[in-house]
């Protein structure tokens, strides 16, 4: 996973991702591309488009690491970006993307820097964040995908194909009401990488990425 302002933590899958055997279509992929930041199509609920939710603001006077906020934002490229390899093997009779998905999204939504986003001159915490990936057209271009992945693994499975299905149906670039509440994900399942770099549009934003290998 990369470009993420984080603090070392091992992500442990969860047990119901090792239970399902439930099956889905194959991956999907996300190209890398810069994200629009002026949207206005809401996001997917668990039966649907998903409930925007409101950030609380960080009281910066009382902030840990104020010092270390103020320094990095200062930088051209503040970003850090880790690649590591990953025992997937207890997996491996689930469909392959949406599983992990879930897992990774469910990880980085357990750890509160993830959930924390730049706005203006502060910071702001989400209680929950949503996942945003491509779903491939058949024309060959891609449109987005926004998912809400706090359900157990065996409803989120069908409640994705579904969600997927409506977008493929309406296919749109839009990131809905509020990006920032948002994962980024991506997959390369052609390629093994030690290394992964990533655009970020201009303004730069803060959003995590998530980029799945071979």
């Amino acid at each position: 996973c990369g470009m993420a302002r984080l603090r070392g933590r091992r992500f442990d899958v969860p047990a119901h991702c090792r239970d399902r055997q439930d099956e889905l279509p194959g991956p999907l992929h996300r190209h890398a591309a810069a994200r629009q930041r002026a949207h206005s199509r809401p996001h997917p609920r668990r039966d649907g488009p998903p409930v925007s939710m409101e950030p609380r603001t960080l009281d910066l006077a009382a902030y840990p690491r104020r010092a270390h906020f103020d320094y990095f934002r200062q930088m051209a490229n503040p970003y850090v970006s880790v690649t590591a390899p990953c025992d997937i093997t207890a997996l491996r009779r689930l469909p392959f993307f949406l599983t992990v998905l879930h897992c990774a999204i469910n990880a980085a939504n357990a750890v509160p820097e993830l959930r924390q986003r730049i706005r203006g001159e502060g910071i702001v915490e989400y209680d929950r964040c949503l996942s945003s990936h491509t779903v491939a057209l058949p024309d060959g271009t891609y449109c987005y995908c926004t998912l809400d992945c706090a359900q157990p693994l065996g409803a989120f499975l069908p409640a994705a194909q579904a969600e997927v299905a409506r977008v493929k149906a309406a296919p749109s670039l839009n990131d809905g009401a509020d990006p920032d509440e948002l994962f980024f994900v991506s997959s390369l399942p052609w390629l093994t990488f030690s290394a992964i770099s990533l655009p970020t549009p201009t303004p730069a934003d803060s959003n995590p990425r998530i980029t799945f290998g071979k």
